[in-house]
């Protein structure tokens, strides 16, 4: 599945994220167009009503879980989820925006400064906050807070 799935990036030049799925997705579908083919651009963003998808920190990565209970990858910089296992159905297969933490920056610059990347997490659905990372790293003696 891997090999599979690093052929389709590498052949549309896309990278491995939402926002390349949807642009070599989109470029898939505008060949079909110019070849007559009915085909309808994927939207980059849900619909009000669709739910939104929280980010956490795994061992210093940004993560977002699907309602299927799939994980993915995901960036501040393109607050967009789309599962690669059930390929979002339960949302049409329209990608979700996703809600980062206001301070993600912050976060993310506080988890770096831990050496053990095992450490470096933030689940605010498991009620983690800003102040709890803080305190982690001042009980630790990790300099930088």
């Amino acid at each position: 599945m891997y090999k599979r799935l690093m052929t389709f990036w590498m052949r549309f030049n896309v990278p491995p994220t939402t926002a390349g799925w949807i642009k070599a997705v989109n470029k898939m579908i505008k060949r079909k167009a110019m070849a007559g083919l009915r085909a309808t651009p994927l939207r980059s963003a849900a619909p009000a009503a669709i739910p939104r998808a929280q980010a956490y920190v795994d061992k210093g990565n940004w993560w977002a879980k699907c309602s299927c209970y799939g994980i993915e990858y995901v960036s501040p910089e393109v607050p967009l989820f789309f599962c690669m296992s059930c390929n979002n159905a339960a949302y049409g297969g329209r990608p979700l925006n996703v809600d980062f933490p206001q301070r993600w920056a912050e976060i993310d610059r506080l988890l770096m400064l831990r050496p053990d990347p095992l450490t470096r997490n933030y689940k605010p659905h498991q009620g983690d906050t800003f102040e709890h990372i803080i305190e982690d790293n001042i009980i630790h003696g990790i300099a930088g807070v």
